[in-house]
């Protein structure tokens, strides 16, 4: 009796501390896991997602940083590289090319061309493409859709962009698809990049074997690859030194030129050019509108070749500082405050009795000076002379090279050397 007494009041004990554990418990306010609502959105959305990737291949299956989801019907091109998901059940796509190849023929460096391409779909899911790689300056351009929906087709611009000449351009093109017959494919690229215009010789028309009493004649070509009716509308050059009129062109200029069209120009130097070398622009401007930078057609083309060449005449120049070939006195750099003098020699056939002189000299920039006298170690029938070509010293400081050499027009009264040109490269710094 006295047990079952104790047993009793052990059970009610018991009782009474379960009833206050849940009365504690219910009491006490809700903490939400971490993260809240989110987490358990959180959780559901990646239950979808399971069920989302189930039936694709999961070795492509996912998005690229900052890539837009790609919905059905979006307008954007995936980016490069992107490859499509592939159903592991099916249905399937069947992706078809209207072209494996695309042929550009003739293509202008610069241009911006399109070729058609019909994408098909010939099976019973929808198709999804991207551009992939490339081996060339050719991509896919802006289209409608990158979906194909079952037994339907799309049109879709592929874009060459040459950027330098080639004559047998061929490179390849990449097109991923979600077709698993056929996960990416190859399309060819073919064509030639060609300059819109050439000369021919290029940019410098050499002068040999200047003549000292009869003209001297030079023919070159202004040629397109690509215009089929090119003809000049004006020529501007120097009147007093040569004559230029419009010949027809050369079997081997076209050849050598791929010309469609073109014309050729004879250059007529007149005798007495200056002593030393010469550089004449010969300035064309054509009927045919140039393309600019930005790929576009503008104003109508002008080309410019140079006429080159020189003329030693009674002249020998010497001395360590004249490159003979070029006609340049090369001064290299100096300290404008100092200023700095070439010494050069001159021998002189058939001189006046009078002696060499030099009538006039003008120079650009002004301040260089250029002085003569005879030289003591004359001897022989050619007459020697000692030139002085000088920076003075406090003059500005400038650069005159290249494109923009200094230069030093000298007349004499030398009966079949009238002129003398020295061109001068310094930097007086």
């Amino acid at each position: 009796m006295r047990i079952g007494k104790i047993l009793l009041g052990l059970t009610l004990l018991v009782g009474v501390v379960y009833g206050v554990i849940l009365m504690l418990r219910d009491s006490t306010p809700a903490t939400p896991p971490k993260g809240g609502a989110a987490a358990g959105a959180g959780s559901n959305a990646t239950d979808h997602a399971g069920h989302d990737h189930a039936g694709h291949d999961h070795d492509h299956d996912h998005q690229h940083d900052g890539e837009e989801p790609h919905e059905p019907g979006h307008h954007k091109m995936p980016v490069l590289g992107y490859f499509p998901k592939v159903s592991a059940t099916g249905p399937w796509p069947k992706v078809v090319l209207s072209h494996q190849e695309l042929d550009f023929d003739r293509t202008e460096v610069g241009e911006r061309r399109d070729l058609m391409l019909e994408v098909r779909n010939e099976g019973d899911g929808e198709l999804e493409f991207s551009q992939g790689d490339t081996t060339c300056e050719c991509t896919i351009s802006e289209f409608t859709s990158t979906r194909v929906p079952p037994h339907g087709s799309v049109t879709i611009p592929v874009r060459w962009n040459p950027t330098m000449t080639s004559s047998t351009h061929e490179s390849t093109l990449d097109l991923h698809t979600n077709d698993p017959e056929q996960k990416t494919i190859q399309i060819k690229i073919v064509g030639m990049a060609v300059k819109r215009f050439m000369l021919l010789p290029e940019l410098d028309w050499p002068v040999t074997n200047v003549s000292e009493t009869e003209p001297t004649v030079v023919t070159g070509y202004v040629t397109s690859a690509i215009v089929r009716d090119l003809t000049p509308v004006k020529l501007e050059y120097d009147e007093s030194r040569m004559d230029v009129k419009v010949v027809p062109i050369t079997d081997q200029a076209v050849e050598a030129t791929r010309a469609r069209s073109g014309f050729g120009l004879e250059v007529s130097l007149k005798p007495g050019m200056p002593i030393g070398a010469f550089q004449f622009p010969l300035k064309v401007i054509t009927n045919t509108p140039d393309r600019g930078v930005d790929g576009e057609l503008g104003d109508p083309a002008v080309l410019t070749a140079h006429i080159v060449g020189r003329r030693d005449g009674p002249f020998r120049i010497l001395g360590a500082a004249y490159l003979v070939r070029e006609g340049i006195v090369v001064m290299d750099s100096f300290s404008a405050s100092d200023g700095k003098t070439i010494p050069l020699t001159i021998l002189v056939r058939n001189a006046p009795e009078e002696g060499l002189k030099f009538t006039e000299v003008v120079s650009d920039p002004a301040y260089l000076t250029a002085t003569i006298e005879p030289d003591a170690k004359d001897s022989g029938v050619a007459k020697r002379y000692k030139v002085q070509l000088a920076f003075p010293a406090g003059s500005p400081r400038a650069t005159r090279r290249d494109a923009n050499p200094a230069l030093i027009k000298i007349k004499t009264n030398h009966a079949t050397a009238p002129e003398l040109e020295f061109r001068v490269h310094f930097t007086a710094y």
